[in-house]
């Protein structure tokens, strides 16, 4: 498995990354004992370089035509393609010029370059990840496409509102917005903005873990942007494919789709989409065992994501990075990363990553030893995953409600167009049934809380376990480090005994030799004495 996935990285990275690849070994922080932050610069470097040339040429040449532009609506379009190309390298940039175009258009009264400009700072705060500020410029964008009638622009936005939430894991509100989005666009034939549609409602059905719906839409999305041959929307779809394929283990279709969004990705120079999939090409790496070909990617991916400033994929970077440290007990490097996951999802508000952040943090103090930390991390951990889950579950009846809409809506199309009185009356009852169920789901909900207040005990009280758990960890910990020190001491007590039968034994020995020398020696002194007298007559005759 492993040498599929390098030939996939050679043949897309072959015009781009050939000085990064023979320079990895000492960009590596680890293995070089150098900083992330070294590392990440080098990589960039090079990186960049290739990627960001056309991109570079690209702004070049907005930045002429703004020069000698008049202040007239076509300046405004001109500011706009800028902000949009900066979005691609320098999201500061991008925020500065879409507020000239707001201004611009504000003065003009070019309400629709307006709400574009307002679109495209909504785009940047997203990549910084200030939701709440992301929020406000997409419902603002929106406000003014509604309010002119432009239908086409306010599905765009809809999709983008759904980016957001997605971010937030407000799938709920991700779903409900999609399917407007998707409404609006099937009526008005705008295939571009059924495929953006299309496409985010697989992803977050992927999210969701309902991988025969994802895949249905993931298809219908490839479908048409293969047709109206939109590459960028393409290599986001096929990423999202790729992973789902990664998820069931298949691993050769995973590759395939990670692949072609990787040519896609370096072709238009698109280094968002294109670190989103190194990052997944590195979980694939890791499911494999394949841990240094894992960590290469996982650079890669952060130090673009580092141009960029997305701090929300800078904060997920991190904990990809620490989670495979933790694995190779490299405890030193995955507390540096997993603690920098922690701080920038916590500082943006991105919960999801903060629980990952707080889990992995929790195995990492386990691991060494510190059974009170690993405690309050998983109680932290516990307490947000119930905070975030709970949220989702009151929402989950009016999700069930906006995927059934969804669902029956084609049958209602085809019901509608054969009879007018068929379709008022369809339309009465479909009203009814919406209005009873939004009443089934007010009481649903209500009994959800109070159900999640019954159950405030009982997950206190598996709080509680989990401490007693961890108490009996660290006191069977405690009891093996004395057995370990018992069984020493009983090997030297078993040694000494067994040296002292030995010098017992060599004492007896030499004992019995001494014995064995007097013996000896008083023979010899009779043979002497005998050997005397026979040799003096006189001493016979006495």
């Amino acid at each position: 498995m492993g040498c599929p996935i390098h030939l996939v990285l050679a043949m897309t990275f072959v015009f781009v990354a050939m000085p990064l690849q023979a320079q990895f070994p000492a960009q590596h922080a680890e293995s070089k004992k150098m900083t992330s932050k070294t590392a990440s610069r080098g990589l960039n470097n090079n990186l960049s370089n290739g990627i960001s040339k056309n991109v570079g040429k690209n702004l070049d040449s907005l930045r002429q035509v703004l020069q000698s532009a008049p202040p007239d609506t076509g300046r405004v379009r001109t500011l706009l393609a800028l902000a949009m190309a900066y979005l691609q390298t320098n999201v500061d940039e991008a925020v500065r010029t879409a507020e000239e175009a707001v201004a611009l258009a504000q003065e003009l009264g070019f309400s629709s370059g307006k709400a574009a400009a307002y679109s495209i700072v909504g785009e940047a705060q997203w990549f910084s990840g200030e939701y709440a500020q992301a929020l406000e410029m997409q419902r603002k964008a929106l406000t003014i496409y509604e309010g002119i009638g432009d239908e086409q622009g306010a599905a765009a936005v809809l999709n983008k509102l759904a980016v957001v939430y997605r971010s937030r894991d407000l799938y709920s509100d991700a779903l409900r917005v999609l399917f407007r989005a998707s409404e609006i666009a099937e009526r008005l034939n705008d295939r571009q903005n059924m495929a953006i549609s299309y496409s985010t409602i697989g992803e977050i059905y992927f999210r969701q873990g309902d991988s025969a719906k994802a895949s249905a839409m993931l298809q219908k999305a490839r479908a048409l942007q293969e047709a109206l041959g939109d590459k960028k929307g393409l290599a986001s779809t096929l990423t999202t494919i790729g992973e789902l394929a990664a998820n069931h283990d298949n691993y050769p279709a995973a590759l395939q789709n990670y692949a072609q969004a990787m040519g896609i990705q370096l072709e238009l120079h698109l280094q968002q989409s294109l670190a989103a999939t190194l990052g997944s090409i590195g979980e694939a790496y890791s499911r494999q065992q394949d841990y240094d070909a894992a960590l290469e990617a996982y650079y890669k991916s952060l130090a673009l994501l580092q141009e960029l400033g997305d701090e929300q994929g800078i904060a997920l970077s991190y904990n990809r990075l620490g989670a495979l440290y933790l694995m190779l007990r490299r405890y030193d490097s995955a507390t540096t990363y997993l603690q920098r996951g922690f701080e920038n999802s916590s500082r943006i508000g991105a919960r999801d990553i903060q629980l990952r952040s707080y889990q992995e943090l929790a195995r990492l103090d386990s691991a060494r030893g510190d059974f009170a930390g690993a405690f309050d991390r998983y109680k932290r951990a516990m307490l947000l995953q119930e905070e975030l889950y709970g949220t989702q579950q009151a929402r989950r009846i009016a999700e069930l409600l906006a995927q059934q809409d969804l669902e029956r809506k084609e049958q209602h199309i085809e019901m509608l167009e054969r009879d007018n009185a068929v379709q008022a009356r369809q339309r009465n009852i479909l009203t009814g049934l919406i209005a009873l169920a939004l009443v089934a789901a007010v009481v649903a909900a209500a009994g959800d809380i109070n159900n999640r207040r019954k159950n405030k005990a009982l997950r206190l009280a598996n709080i509680e376990i989990l401490q007693q758990n961890l108490l009996m960890e660290q006191q069977s910990e405690l009891i093996r480090i004395k057995n370990t020190e018992l069984q020493q001491t009983n090997y030297e007590y078993e040694y000494t005994v067994e040296r002292v039968l030995e010098l017992n034994k060599e004492l007896v020995a030499h004992q019995e030799n001494t014995e064995n020398l007097q013996a000896d020696n008083a023979r010899q002194a009779q043979e002497i004495e005998r050997l005397k007298t026979s040799a003096n007559p006189a001493r016979q005759q006495e």
